[in-house]
């Protein structure tokens, strides 16, 4: 049951972009745009910004989570229901398009979504608008909330400039 649901909200965002987008349909395969990352890999602020800034990122993001079979959103839901009380808060931290926030939300915590991408933050209040049910506050500064409970982040230090 819980893996249909994190499922149906990945999948959610795909039909969900192409309204968003008004696209009929998803501009490339998300394997284009990852080998893309790994071409050019920026390396200054003003390259990384314009890779992001690349309309087809959320097209890739909603593409990549509604096909891929491998989603550690799914184990990290499984141990916050185990080790935190329900309407813990969680930090999403470089939340993407949402879908681990809202399944996150769904399964009765306290969800904080942070992103630094103003396409992904404006196809997230998107998908927040089409729900009548949903407690997700959008953060323009992570410490605003501070402290959580738990703070998650997938796939965010691999996109950093210069992480370490």
């Amino acid at each position: 049951m819980l893996d249909n649901k994190f499922d149906q909200f990945y999948k959610e965002a795909k039909e969900e972009s192409r309204e968003f987008l008004g696209r009929d349909n998803l501009l490339s395969p998300y394997k284009d745009f990852a080998k893309q990352w790994l071409k050019i890999h920026p390396e200054d602020e003003e390259g990384f910004l314009a890779f992001y800034r690349n309309a087809n990122y959320i097209d890739e993001l909603a593409e990549w989570h509604a096909t891929s079979k491998i989603h550690s959103a799914r184990k990290i839901g499984r141990l916050l229901l185990e080790y935190l009380p329900k309407g813990a808060s969680v930090l999403d931290f470089g939340g993407g398009i949402g879908g681990d926030s809202l399944a996150w939300d769904y399964l009765g915590f306290k969800v904080f979504y942070y992103e630094i991408n103003q396409g992904c933050k404006q196809f997230m209040d998107f998908r927040l608008s089409q729900r009548k049910n949903t407690s997700i506050v959008c953060l323009k500064e992570y410490k605003e909330a501070a402290p959580y409970e738990a703070v998650v982040m997938f796939d965010v230090i691999g996109h950093l400039i210069n992480p370490f």
